[in-house]
């Protein structure tokens, strides 16, 4: 992936962290996440879990594992918001967008 776009939501280079969007922006560029798989990772509570979808769809065929083919996996996210405001604007992570 050489692109990721947030949904409703911007990163902040200087707070290392997801902020609100501009007003009447709906998407923004993601710097590249680097993964590094951790064996019983637990996520820091005061973080967001933001899904990573495919597209903007988040609709997708469920697959032979009940889930979606459209997501990808939850990422967490450093914020100073609870996790609620984020759940409640619908803010997510995309691989691919139309209009950038």
């Amino acid at each position: 992936m050489d692109l990721n776009f947030t949904l409703l939501h911007k990163w902040d280079d200087k707070t290392m962290q997801i902020t609100d969007s501009i007003l009447g922006e709906m998407l923004s560029i993601m710097p590249i996440i680097h993964m590094k798989p951790e064996m019983d990772y637990i996520p820091d509570s005061n973080d967001y879990i933001a899904p990573l979808y495919k597209t903007a769809a988040r609709a997708g065929v469920l697959s032979t594992t009940g889930m979606s083919t459209n997501f990808i996996v939850a990422v967490p996210l450093k914020t100073n918001k609870p996790q609620a405001y984020w759940i409640e604007m619908g803010a997510s992570l995309l691989c691919e967008c139309v209009n950038p």
